[in-house]
């Protein structure tokens, strides 16, 4: 179908290839339920807030910026998560029968409601980063593996949903293909927070508050 994303020449180069694979047109063939839709508008409100609330935590670590690997990692995460909200966004819009993307729109007015903490949490992460070089990476770590599996045990739960009685023609190819990103960022957090905790007792220690609070 025709639908204008609405995205720059940079971004639209680095759409991943599954993205044109999918038959957006069959969007609204089947009817979902209101907490599907309201599932999968949460995940695209998560999904789209990557560039503007996580990517700077990401990289708040001057310990983190300073290892190619790290930094590559993020680069390649934050377009891919960009990608996950596109994905999900225009599922939202074609299921509505919208032809003109509302995903920037809708992703202004929620930035504009951000508290001033959190609009300003870059600067707190970027002081802690500095001061405790040899925690924040791996509570970040930490972090980051349990939010990956969450989302990615998210997209399986609602995937068992929408999947009755049969595959559903565009969110089942959607949502494996989300799947299989999560769970490749999910093991390199695993392993980056592994590496990090064998050898420290106080990243440890500091991991396992963060976790549990």
């Amino acid at each position: 179908s025709e639908y204008d994303l609405g995205l720059p020449p940079a971004l639209m180069q680095a759409r991943p290839p599954w993205f044109d694979e999918i038959t957006w047109h069959r969007s609204a063939e089947r009817v979902l339920s209101e907490d599907a839709i309201a599932t999968i508008e949460y995940m695209d409100l998560v999904e789209g807030h990557v560039c503007a609330g996580y990517l700077h935590l990401a990289l708040a670590s001057p310990a983190v910026r300073a290892a190619t690997e790290r930094t590559d990692f993020a680069a390649g995460w934050s377009v891919q998560e960009n990608w996950h909200g596109i994905a999900l966004h225009r599922f939202l819009d074609e299921y509505r029968g919208i032809k003109v993307s509302t995903r920037a729109k809708h992703q202004d007015e929620r930035r504009a409601r951000v508290s001033f903490a959190d609009r300003h949490s870059h600067l707190f992460a970027g002081a802690a980063g500095s001061i405790a070089r040899d925690v924040y990476p791996p509570v970040y770590a930490c972090l980051g593996y349990r939010n990956e599996v969450m989302t990615l045990r998210g997209y399986g739960s609602l995937l068992s949903k929408v999947n009755v009685p049969g595959p559903h023609p565009v969110l089942d190819p959607l949502l494996r293909h989300l799947m299989a990103d999560e769970g490749h960022h999910a093991r390199f957090y695993r392993r980056i927070a592994a590496a990090h905790l064998q050898s420290n007792p106080r990243a440890r220690r500091a991991a396992r508050i963060a976790m549990n609070r």
